[in-house]
């Protein structure tokens, strides 16, 4: 309602001199969000080297997100370029499915993710629904690169030298090494919304973005053709 109403009177009075550009971007930071998550992520995209497969999972996991930073900034068909960066720890189990020329193994061992920053760009939909914010993805990467650490990499590795010795392949085993250390994590699909709920929002994160959103709904009338009367 309060959008509503602001957009009348901006109707009425037109903008003021000091008014932010409607093009411009704008960068949020959600507080409340900065707390631990748990199994966010079961599965890893599996790494192929050569003639070996891993594939990676961590049926348990609990991060802490420590910082967050979102920058949206308007486009003219009414979505919206979005800069996600994240500061994050963590740990949990990893489990490792190995195979290479008809041998096979599992490895088990604790996971680790030590502190990093990882950011993504994408291009979203932002819109105001009951209780929250729909963020759609219209762009976005595939996956997230992600560091860990696991002495399960070592075992992995020396079973991968011991059957490189029968099977060759030794430079295989060299660059499994550095795949396993920064893994690729499937982020969810396109057009799947993800609603930023009310209730994880300080009030004066909703206003932002409330008023951000009639900025760029502003902005996008303000570029559609003036009907003759």
């Amino acid at each position: 309602m309060r959008a509503v109403t602001a957009a009348v009177v901006l109707g009425l009075v037109g903008a003021p001199a000091w008014a932010v550009d409607p093009k411009a971007p704008e960068t949020f930071q959600f507080a409340l969000l900065n707390r631990s998550y748990s199994n966010l992520a079961p599965a890893a995209e599996t790494v192929t080297q050569g003639p070996l497969t891993v594939a990676l999972t961590s049926p348990r996991q609990v991060l802490l997100l420590r910082e967050n930073q979102l920058t949206l900034t308007p486009r003219a068909d009414g979505s919206h370029d979005a800069e996600l960066a994240l500061g994050f720890l963590g740990k949990g189990w990893l489990v490792a499915d190995a195979t290479v020329a008809g041998y096979s193994t599992r490895l088990e061992d604790e996971l680790l993710l030590p502190t990093q920053r990882q950011a993504l760009r994408a291009r979203v939909d932002v819109e105001r629904v009951p209780g929250g914010f729909a963020i759609t993805p219209r762009e976005l990467p595939p996956a997230v690169t992600v560091q860990i650490e696991s002495k399960l990499v070592t075992g992995l590795l020396s079973w991968c030298s011991t059957l490189s010795l029968l099977v060759g392949g030794e430079s295989t085993c060299e660059q499994l090494g550095a795949a396993l250390t920064r893994v690729q994590v499937p982020l969810p699909p396109v057009g799947q919304p993800y609603v930023l709920a009310d209730a994880d929002l300080r009030p004066s994160d909703r206003d932002q973005l409330e008023a951000y959103l009639l900025r760029a709904w502003s902005q996008r009338m303000s570029g559609l053709p003036r009907l003759n009367r």
